[in-house]
């Protein structure tokens, strides 16, 4: 089984740092759980694949959303999304076909 690491890109991590203290702990403990397979779901954290950006995944975290991609051995945390209506959007959906790359 293959284990993956988790990184973030620069601007992925400049919005972690602005989330509270609770919601990066509880982050770093959902990310564990892809570790093991990032492209499956799991108890209290269900995993799903964007649709219109390929190779682009996502999950719910209280109100955000995590996008991510998976490079090798690599989970890269591309972007963190306050859930909101306009979460889908089109501007929102280009601003993550531009970090995916």
């Amino acid at each position: 089984m293959t284990l993956y690491r988790v990184g973030y890109e620069p601007e992925a991590d400049d919005e972690y740092w602005k989330l509270p203290p609770r919601l990066r702990r509880e982050l770093r403990f959902r990310l564990t759980y892809l570790k093991a397979g990032p492209f499956r779901s799991y108890p209290g954290l269900q995993v799903k694949e964007v649709s219109g950006v390929p190779g682009a995944w996502r999950f719910h975290l209280r109100g955000y959303r995590i996008f991510y991609r998976v490079d090798g051995p690599v989970i890269w945390v591309v972007m963190i999304w306050k859930d909101r209506p306009s979460a889908y959007s089109s501007s929102t959906l280009r601003e993550v076909r531009r970090r995916m790359r």
